[in-house]
């Protein structure tokens, strides 16, 4: 089972290989920030799910809706 698609994998063995003394140009930095906000998003939805399978098996929410009042109340 592959964890990214290719071109996810393209794109982090890039970044990965990248020497840290390779300047960078605005553009690419602009990119590379692009992709980790995407990256951040797609991490916290993962981990919402697994929370909410959990809470949910435990019995101490019954819905997605609930879980997301239970657990988002706290931010706003």
């Amino acid at each position: 089972m592959e964890f990214f698609d290719k071109h996810t994998q393209e794109v982090l063995d890039c970044l990965l290989n990248m020497e840290q003394d390779t300047p960078m140009d605005a553009q690419e930095v602009a990119v590379i920030d692009q992709l980790l906000e995407h990256i951040e998003v797609s991490v916290r939805t993962t981990c919402d799910l697994i929370r909410f399978k959990c809470m949910k098996s435990a019995g101490m929410v019954q819905s997605m809706d609930e879980f997301l009042e239970l657990f988002y109340a706290e931010e706003e």
